[in-house]
């Protein structure tokens, strides 16, 4: 099932930050007793404008690689609180090592596709192992991934260790029911920006320093 797929276009889920100590313990827990984890490993590289137009509009636009599979993905954030992320999101299937901008012009506000005649760079990329379990709650369904990697602008990196519980189809009440049971004995704490932000709080500090 492709990610946030059954909402129109919106991705909806918790992000949660992790302490080494606990990785072993959550994929040991019993809520993931019943099934064997997929595993990818993926490699994103997000791209902009010189000026970061695509962030300026509460836009990113990466290019990921993994499982044989090369996706481009255009989010947009609709609502952050809490942990709770709530985006738009468009994906498609491509065969090119670059965006293609004509598949996303349309999901962009028109101020900046009449704007967007600057080429696309890469900014920063991701590389990161996933642990993805898929959970049947309360009618719906819900993906529990464990994502360990870093995050680099080319010269830094930043570790990643993080957990996401994403609604992929279904009702609100089984995202947060999954959360729930997860942090009733692994400690959790919400994680409040998500790759892109850090991406680009990387290369902004970098370009304080310089």
């Amino acid at each position: 099932m492709r990610r946030g797929s059954r909402f129109g276009g919106k991705e909806i889920e918790l992000k949660f930050a992790l302490d080494p100590a606990v990785v072993a313990v959550l994929k040991r827990h019993p809520l993931f007793a019943t099934q064997r984890p997929s595993v990818k490993r993926f490699v994103s590289v997000y791209f902009d404008t010189d000026d970061h137009d695509l962030r300026r509009n509460g836009m990113s636009l990466r290019l990921r690689k993994g499982g044989g599979r090369a996706v481009q993905t255009l989010k947009r954030r609709i609502r952050r609180s809490y942990g709770l992320f709530v985006r738009d999101q468009h994906e498609a299937e491509i065969a090119l090592d670059e965006p293609d901008l004509e598949l996303v012009r349309a999901h962009m506000p028109e101020t900046l596709r009449n704007r967007l005649h600057k080429p696309l760079q890469p900014v920063f990329r991701t590389e990161v192992h996933r642990t993805e379990w898929q959970l049947s709650r309360c009618d719906s369904m819900v993906s529990v991934v464990v994502d360990e990697g870093f995050v680099t602008d080319g010269s830094r990196n930043e570790p990643i260790l993080e957990l996401e519980v994403e609604l992929l189809d279904g009702r609100i009440e089984a995202l947060f029911a999954v959360a729930r049971l997860l942090t009733r004995t692994i400690p959790l704490r919400f994680n409040l920006e998500s790759k892109a932000d850090r991406g680009y709080r990387l290369v902004r500090s970098k370009m304080l320093v310089s």
